[in-house]
């Protein structure tokens, strides 16, 4: 096994992300694949990818992340850019758990 040289880069915006949502009840996993976290939310898991805006970068999914949303048969890859971001998103996912409505 060839150990890489250098840890992966992370996404500036990833830290308030991240403090957003366990702020907001949420359990969070950093992962480097295929996507930056692993997020729990009311008994569901959450794959998203942290991205910061304004970069070339942090536009959009990047090629393996793509390929993999494509084929993955479970909830795909959640996009965030910021803290509030963040906050709409649970905001929008406890409304329609509340509402009964099936997420990811």
């Amino acid at each position: 096994m060839v150990m890489p040289k250098y840890a992966p880069k992370r996404d500036l915006s990833e830290k308030e992300i991240v403090n957003a949502l366990q702020g907001l009840g949420c359990t969070v996993h950093r992962m480097d694949a295929p996507c930056d976290l692993l997020v729990g939310f009311r008994g569901i898991n959450h794959l998203v990818e942290c991205k910061t805006a304004g970069t070339q970068y942090g536009k959009k999914l990047n090629a393996n992340q793509t390929d993999f949303n494509a084929g993955w048969k479970g909830g795909k890859i959640v996009t965030l850019y910021s803290s509030v971001d963040a906050t709409d998103w649970i905001v929008g996912l406890a409304s329609q758990l509340q509402r009964g409505v099936k997420t990811a």
